[in-house]
């Protein structure tokens, strides 16, 4: 039996200053729908930023190496939906891509801005591939300054070999890649080395709350020296507890990320991008 589909909430004919507010939307269905609809407008504005969270080194007193960026937005009532709202809500694919481009356009003028700064950024398999995508990295490469050395894109392990080709000319192009790992990163590392690989995040999921449990623990080593053969930098992220920090450390981990070192900065890069 199919699941009936949610009627649209009464309110998505009005204009956009009849609209009610973000925080005002109770209801699950009409709430997710209230989001997708403030992401239309923040994104037709010009209201998408970064927030961004420091990955530290873990052997030279934790310096940071770079920082991952991930989009947000403001409401109209100037209240912050972060990523993992916008992850949960989002249905449509041109919304998704537009969202992506926008992430990628902040990135790019974040980094032109400030010589100091390197940025990582999660991009999904599809984006990498599509002609949208491409030719908003394109029209970017084009422009001066030419930021690109100091850019990580990330992709997940699942969706690696789909873009294998699009990851290789990115490398080639100067782009360092990172491998996100979602759990599988053992046997994606196992087929074919992803040679355009030069960094592996780890699932955060296995990072938190991993010490002194032998399993965890051993996966992650198998997995940091299954990394090292192929010269790939390893990040432990999603760490909240020293002990897990330590854990990652003298596993082999090259790099610490998580709310240990600090929340999420939504105020490094302006929330305002052209």
């Amino acid at each position: 039996m199919s699941t009936p589909t949610p009627p649209s909430p009464p309110w998505t004919s009005l204009g956009k200053a009849a609209l009610p507010l973000l925080a005002d939307v109770q209801d699950s269905h009409a709430r997710r729908a209230m989001i997708r609809l403030e992401l239309a407008f923040a994104l037709a504005e010009d209201r998408v930023g970064l927030a961004l969270e420091p990955v530290v080194s873990a052997q030279r007193g934790l310096p940071v190496a770079y920082h991952e960026a991930e989009p947000f937005f403001k409401d109209r009532s100037g209240a912050v939906v972060t990523n993992a709202h916008i992850r949960r809500v989002i249905a449509s694919e041109s919304l998704s891509e537009a969202l992506a481009c926008a992430a990628l356009r902040a990135a790019w003028q974040a980094l032109a801005n400030d010589l100091s700064l390197r940025l990582s950024l999660f991009v999904d398999g599809a984006h990498l591939t599509s002609r949208t995508w491409r030719a908003a990295f394109e029209g970017l490469v084009a422009t001066a300054p030419d930021p690109r050395f100091r850019l990580i894109l990330e992709v997940a392990d699942t969706q690696y070999h789909a873009c294998a080709a699009e990851v290789v000319d990115l490398h080639r192009q100067g782009i360092t890649l990172c491998l996100r790992d979602t759990g599988t990163a053992l046997k994606t590392l196992s087929q074919p080395r992803p040679r355009s690989c030069d960094i592996l995040r780890m699932d955060p999921i296995l990072c938190n709350r991993m010490a002194g449990k032998p399993d965890p623990e051993r996966l992650f080593q198998a997995k940091v020296s299954l990394a090292k053969q192929f010269d790939m930098l390893v990040v432990a992220p999603g760490l909240d507890r020293t002990q897990d920090a330590l854990a990652a450390t003298h596993l082999g981990a090259d790099c610490l990320a998580g709310y240990l070192y600090s929340e999420p900065d939504l105020d490094r890069v302006p929330a305002q991008i052209g």
